[in-house]
C-alpha cells in the first residue's frame, strides 16, 4: 500500500492553496484561512512536521468550517493520525523497534501522531500490535 501523501492529496483541492510563514499564531504549526482558502505552514518546519501539519489542516478543510473546539480539534488529530500512520506500517515499525522516537521516524510521523494513533486503536488493532509484539518478544 502507497504511503499517504498529504501533498499529493490537496491536489483534490484544487480551490486551496498552501503557503509558507515565519510565524504563527497561538505556536501553531498550521493555520487555515477559510476567507481565502489558504493553509499556512511554518517555514522553519522540518520535512516530518510540514507532513505532519499539511495532513492536519488538510482534514480540517474536508471537516469543514463549522466545527470549533477541543472535540473538534480531538477529531482533526484522530483522523490525521489515522491517514498517516495506517495498521500495516505500524505493524512492521514495531517488528524491529520499541523505541517509539524510532517507530515515528520509520512511520514518518511526529511523536505526537504516532503518540495519538496508538491511544486510539481499535481493538482488532489492539490485537494485531499485541501479536507483533509477541512474536518480537519470542524471537
Amino acid at each position: 500500500m502507497p504511503r499517504h501523501h498529504p501533498w499529493r492529496e490537496m491536489r483534490a483541492l484544487p480551490e486551496w492553496s498552501v503557503h509558507f510563514t515565519p510565524s504563527l499564531p497561538w505556536g501553531a504549526h498550521g493555520w487555515t484561512r477559510w476567507s481565502d482558502k489558504t493553509i499556512w505552514l511554518l517555514d522553519s518546519l522540518t520535512q516530518t512536521q510540514r507532513r505532519c501539519a499539511l495532513e492536519h489542516e488538510r482534514q480540517h478543510v474536508l471537516r469543514g468550517a463549522d466545527g470549533q473546539g477541543d472535540l473538534e480539534e480531538a477529531a482533526v488529530e484522530y483522523a490525521t493520525a489515522r491517514a498517516l500512520v495506517p495498521l500495516d506500517e505500524l505493524l512492521d515499525a514495531l517488528r524491529w523497534s520499541r523505541h517509539p522516537r524510532e517507530v515515528a521516524d520509520h512511520c514518518w510521523v511526529t511523536l505526537d501522531v504516532l503518540t495519538c494513533r496508538v491511544r486510539n486503536l481499535h481493538p482488532a488493532e489492539v490485537a494485531a500490535v499485541a501479536e507483533v509484539l509477541r512474536h518480537h518478544h519470542a524471537a
